[in-house]
């Protein structure tokens, strides 16, 4: 209830230091301002109220209703008291002009009095249409409620407030969202594959489902269960698993078994698809990596080095191989299996390593905080960062590599060890665009930055009171996505936000799920992780449904009459 109506204040209302006060000092404080008509002041200390009493919120429940209810009669009164004077002013005009005596000055003036009542009557009707919407959608009735605040978005034309946007957003969560798979266990994995067509989902107690990305059809459940670890092909049908013993089994898209992979004489750590989906190389604890094809047949076992394998992975264009190894090497090895090179840090252990986005450079990170890039074509380590490499992340199509260290500074480097960029800002986290064309950075105190490719500042927001967990950065629509945790560690949700900070959709998300929350591969819908971790869902962006959004002759009717809308002459004609 308490989150409900929270959703429900002003978007405009200010935020005071509310929590040196008592419960009945609020209560009080809210009566004043209500009878003195200063409704979002008065909605903000009943609030506060809510936060202070333990107990017995019930009168100050009502008073926030009665609040609401004297707000929208004040704004009632307001629109009729406008339309009065804008159809008096509308009068005066035609007189003066059939009089034709009028002087060009009193024109004037009548004129700017008819545009001045015309906006003033129009933005309290807007206002005024939305707490209608919030008020109608709390009741169930999602139509109505995605009408109405439709209808004041039309009214708003530019000038949109928060409240607004905040209403209609409200009503396209409710009405669009659609759940696709719910699991009895949290989901672990969502990751899209075979062309973006399917959905792979991961679950806590083992089960793996397949889903149809265009959200028709039900959910396909492997017969495999206990696996150790999973893997999917981005551009073929194919994925795979494997549990704690020596063998692989490929699975196709629509569930059914294919060949399993058979020749290791010792678990399985970790598999790959190649990049066009058409091989699979393994790692074993028996020293080897192994290549296959999705047929089954094995290509190449790859020999060299003295412990567990622990990694292997093709690089962008399928020429070359990387394996990890428990020895505290990375060996290089082409698509044909034969050798192409051996990486051995002096003094320390390679724990991971990975191949650039695009050509051949690999990336190897070693245990004593030093990241290092290595190419064919070079055959030489190159240092990039001397220690303390807090997070690492990849620009898919672009050779870039943006490092975060402890401190908190985000560089980013070409595939050459070059440092390009250096961030002025101190982050806690941050997001790429998957094309490289930007970076969103955040931090609790500096609040968030968004800057382009280059480095650029686009645009600053102000810290939020909410603790920011993730972040997803769509370019094109120039939006991101925000999983934020409310102060007290509980509560959880996903925002929509814009360029300006404004939230454009925002969905509960319960307690925090581990997963974040994305854009789909074709930027045309958002996938989230609801219900503690337990749901998945589509969402559209409010923006393709305002203009998708259509209203019959009836439901016209309807809404005037049921709502006392008044449109003037921007919707009524």
């Amino acid at each position: 209830m308490k989150k409900t109506i929270l959703l429900l204040i002003c978007a405009g209302a200010l935020a005071h230091t509310v929590f040196a006060q008592d419960c009945a000092g609020f209560r009080r404080s809210g009566e004043e301002m209500m009878n003195k008509k200063d409704y979002p002041q008065a909605l903000s200390r009943f609030w506060a109220a809510m936060i202070a009493c333990e107990e017995g919120n019930t009168d100050i429940i009502e008073l926030i209703k009665e609040t609401q209810n004297r707000w929208v009669r004040d704004l009632e009164s307001a629109v009729q008291r406008e339309k009065k004077a804008y159809q008096e002013a509308v009068v005066a005009r035609e007189a003066a002009e059939k009089a034709r005596a009028a002087e060009e000055a009193v024109r004037r003036d009548l004129e700017v009095k008819e545009r001045l009542a015309k906006e003033r009557g129009q933005r309290a009707e807007t206002l005024r249409i939305s707490l209608l919407a919030d008020i109608v959608r709390e009741r169930g009735n999602k139509r109505d409620a995605l009408l109405l605040s439709w209808l004041a978005m039309r009214l708003s034309g530019t000038d949109i407030a928060p409240l607004t946007y905040g209403s209609f957003g409200k009503a396209v969560c409710d009405s669009f969202t659609q759940t696709i798979y719910t699991s009895p266990a949290t989901i672990e994995r969502v990751q899209y594959f075979d062309s973006g067509k399917r959905l792979f989902v991961k679950n806590s107690d083992g089960t793996l489902s397949i889903l149809t990305s265009d959200k028709a059809g039900a959910a396909i459940t492997l017969p495999e269960k206990e696996s150790s670890g999973t893997a999917v092909s981005a551009a073929s049908p194919w994925l795979l698993t494997w549990r704690n013993d020596n063998r692989v089994r490929l699975w196709r898209s629509d569930g059914s078994p294919g060949p399993t992979l058979e020749g290791h004489t010792e678990a399985v750590r970790q598999a790959a698809f190649s990049h066009d989906g058409t091989k699979v190389v393994t790692a074993s604890r028996d020293n080897t990596a192994r290549i296959w094809n999705t047929n089954g047949q094995l290509l190449a076992t790859l020999t060299g080095h003295t412990g567990n394998v622990y990694e292997a992975r093709f690089s962008a264009d399928d020429q070359y191989i990387c394996t990890r190894s428990a020895d505290g090497t990375v060996r290089i090895w082409k698509a044909d299996g034969t050798s192409a090179g051996h990486l051995k840090p002096a003094d320390s252990y390679f724990y991971h390593a990975f191949w650039l986005e695009t050509g051949h450079t690999l990336a190897v990170h070693a245990a004593d905080g030093t990241l290092r890039l290595w190419s064919p074509e070079t055959d030489n380590l190159i240092p990039i960062q001397t220690a303390d490499v807090a997070e690492v992340a990849l620009s898919s199509g672009a050779s870039l590599l943006s490092v975060m260290g402890k401190n908190g500074q985000l560089r980013t480097f070409n595939a050459q060890g070059t440092q390009t960029l250096l961030f002025p800002e101190t982050a806690q986290g941050f997001a790429l665009h998957p094309g490289g064309k930007g970076v969103l950075l955040w931090n609790a105190e500096s609040g968030i930055t968004r800057r382009d490719g280059t480095g650029q500042l686009l645009y600053q927001l102000p810290a939020r009171r909410e603790h920011l967990l993730n972040a997803a950065l769509h370019v094109q629509r120039d939006c991101f996505l925000a999983n934020t945790q409310d102060g007290k560690g509980q509560e959880a949700q996903c925002t929509l936000n814009d360029s300006k900070g404004a939230v454009l959709a925002r969905w509960p998300l319960g307690t925090v799920s581990p997963l974040p929350n994305q854009f789909s591969p074709d930027g045309q819908s958002v996938l989230l992780v609801l219900q503690g971790g337990k749901t998945l869902a589509f969402a559209p962006f409010p923006e393709d449904i305002y203009e998708k959004t259509e209203m019959t002759d009836q439901e016209r009717e309807h809404l005037i009459k049921t709502y006392n809308i008044e449109l003037f002459d921007a919707l009524v004609k």
